[in-house]
């Protein structure tokens, strides 16, 4: 009885809860998954611009 209807009513404050927080959370994740590609992407960019360079460097050589 009681618990049962306190339960509903808990989720019931979850639920109105719980979608601006999961957007914050989905914002922030998404944020950091950009900036981790981002920063992975530049990496391996100038990785592969070096080993170019380097690549020309030593054929006009």
């Amino acid at each position: 009885g009681e618990t049962a209807s306190g339960d509903s009513r808990h989720v019931v404050v979850v639920d109105s809860e719980s979608p601006p927080a999961n957007i914050i959370y989905i914002a922030v994740g998404s944020a950091c998954v950009l900036i981790v590609i981002i920063v992975v992407g530049m990496a391996v960019y100038y990785v592969h611009n070096n080993k170019a360079h380097h690549q020309q460097a030593d054929a006009l050589q």
